[in-house]
């Protein structure tokens, strides 16, 4: 009995490893036709720049067309619906912000399971800074902070979209604070930037590649970086934690994530084909220009950095009573 069971033992293990190989061998060929990138935001901004430069590249290296489609609305949870739903066969995937994967305890239901998509890369990850309309009195967060306690209800910021690190950076900062700050949710970040260059909202906050040419022309101020320290391009501006807030160093991220049960092998080769696109000689002029710098790691690792920022975001969502309907 006990050789019989070793033999089954040994035998399962070898046809395991047999279909493995199968599995490898029938991917070879991934893709054969052109694939389908839904970007979760308007086009424009740091997540549609970023995936239509990879695209460009997997285009190039695979020599199939990669279509870039933009899925606007509930917070970025339409598109990524829209890919939980789809094929697992890696011709469907979703370039994302935090969102729609990493703060969806705001929302009372959701039609998907946010950490069932495979995470395939992050792509890109992105500093978070608060600016102000020019005219704005206050010129520090500390005085933003003294500034809105003196005036309630009176101030409001626009935010990139539901869900998004500009939101939830701004609920973050009103909840630690005790202040009181309409949101004016915008359709992407750069419709947001402009109306604040245009003085219609107050304060925003958003990750500094988005902002910076509109604080270069000096249409906007920066208020304060949520970096670690200060930014070596912005060294007059103070950090979070300089205003006493501690534990702010806070950042977005753009992450490409396949449907559930995406086949590994397939994840695994597009994992190695977006890395290759990020450290290719013209990626680093492009991403300077976004500001924001690649995360390097396997799929795996990927995967468990999504996860770990759902934690630490719902923690965010749960103790301020973010709920949105």
């Amino acid at each position: 009995m006990g050789k019989f069971l070793k033999f089954s033992v040994v035998a399962i293990a070898a046809l395991c490893a047999l279909d493995a190989r199968a599995q490898q061998d029938s991917f070879a060929d991934y893709p054969k036709r052109p694939i389908r990138i839904i970007v979760a935001t308007a086009p424009g901004g740091g997540v549609d720049s970023i995936t239509r430069f990879v695209g460009e590249k997997l285009r190039l290296r695979w020599g199939q067309p990669i279509l870039v489609e933009s899925r606007v609305g509930a917070g970025g949870t339409l598109g990524a619906d829209a890919v939980s739903s789809a094929e697992p066969d890696g011709y469907t995937l979703l370039a994302t912000f935090p969102g729609p994967l990493a703060a969806t305890a705001m929302f009372k239901k959701l039609n998907y399971d946010p950490l069932a998509l495979k995470t395939i890369a992050i792509m890109a990850v992105a500093p978070m800074v608060v600016v102000a309309r020019k005219d704005f009195p206050p010129n520090s967060i500390q005085e933003l902070i003294a500034h809105a306690k003196a005036n309630p209800g009176k101030l409001s910021y626009g935010l990139s979209g539901v869900g998004s690190i500009s939101h939830l950076t701004m609920e973050m900062l009103k909840y630690r604070t005790g202040l009181d700050i309409a949101a004016v949710p915008y359709r992407g970040a750069m419709l947001a930037v402009n109306d604040l260059a245009a003085g219609q909202v107050d304060v925003m906050a958003v990750d500094l590649g988005t902002v910076l040419p509109t604080y270069e022309a000096k249409r906007v101020k920066m208020l304060g970086a949520a970096t670690a320290q200060r930014l070596p391009m912005l060294p007059n501006v103070a950090t979070f934690q300089e205003a006493g807030l501690d534990d702010s160093v806070l950042t977005t991220w753009y992450s490409l994530s396949a449907p559930p049960r995406t086949p590994a092998a397939i994840v695994s080769k597009l994992n190695e084909a977006v890395l290759e696109a990020l450290r290719a000689p013209d990626a680093k002029p492009q991403l300077q220009v976004l500001v924001v710098e690649p995360m390097f790691v396997d799929a795996a690792a990927a995967d468990k950095f999504v996860a770990a920022e759902a934690s630490r975001w719902g923690a965010v969502i749960r103790a301020a009573k973010i709920t949105v309907d």
